[in-house]
């Protein structure tokens, strides 16, 4: 590294982890690496972290929390930085769209939660289109980017439409109350944090909206990114 080196962390613990395996390399690792760049005195640090950070409760999420503490370290930092928080982010071996794909294959649709919170994915080309662009256009002013892809849509209008992919059919759909599950995952993460195949924490993108706010770098790509059939269409020929 270099005053000309451009550092992007986009490494990260995700899936199931404890709270402290998440505290260690999610949020201790980023402050090491923040430590190296400001020895070396690096021109700039993209950080990419999550859309998870920005939603209001993450006590029962300790990877959003973590990458939400992850962020504070990098603006108390004194390099230039830019922090993207990405959406659900879609393409070819993405782990998120085999828990969706899984959903949305079923004969009977199956929706966790009401089906209303709001979703903006965003496809991996795309979101490597816009790392480009800030460490091209040398854009490390110290801001935080949420990116999304060019469409919002509900969890339920996103699953059907998965469906329909799939199966070529339109669904019967079943929605699933998440506070019963959630309060028992809760109690059983801990005895178990790491054993169970899916977390509570995992479950927030069914709660909570996952959308970015407008930003003009954003809002310029967007006629040129994919949109959410695009992105079903890639996945599921």
């Amino acid at each position: 590294m270099g005053p000309d080196t451009v550092v992007l962390h986009l490494a990260a613990r995700t899936g199931n982890a404890s709270p402290s395996e998440y505290a260690k390399t999610n949020v201790e690792g980023t402050r090491d690496l923040l430590e190296a760049a400001e020895a070396q005195r690096t021109r700039g640090f993209l950080y990419v972290s999550s859309i998870a950070a920005s939603f209001a409760d993450t006590g029962g999420y300790p990877y959003a929390a973590s990458k939400r503490e992850a962020e504070e370290a990098v603006r108390q930092s004194s390099l230039r930085w830019t922090i993207v928080r990405p959406t659900i982010v879609l393409g070819r071996g993405s782990p998120v769209w085999r828990k969706f794909s899984t959903l949305a294959r079923a004969p009977l649709l199956m929706i966790p939660g009401d089906g209303r919170a709001r979703i903006q994915p965003i496809h991996v080309g795309d979101l490597v289109d816009l790392f480009l662009r800030i460490v091209t256009e040398d854009r490390f002013d110290r801001q935080t980017l949420e990116a999304g892809g060019p469409e919002v849509v509900s969890i339920e209008e996103f699953l059907r439409r998965a469906h329909r992919q799939h199966r070529g059919l339109f669904p019967g759909a079943l929605k699933v109350p998440l506070k019963p599950g959630l309060a028992l995952l809760r109690a059983a993460e801990r005895l178990v944090p790491v054993v169970l195949p899916v977390t509570a924490g995992q479950f927030s993108s069914f709660t909570n909206d996952g959308i970015a706010e407008p930003n003009p770098m954003l809002e310029e790509m967007h006629p040129s990114m994919s949109g959410v059939d695009a992105m079903l269409s890639e996945l599921t020929s």
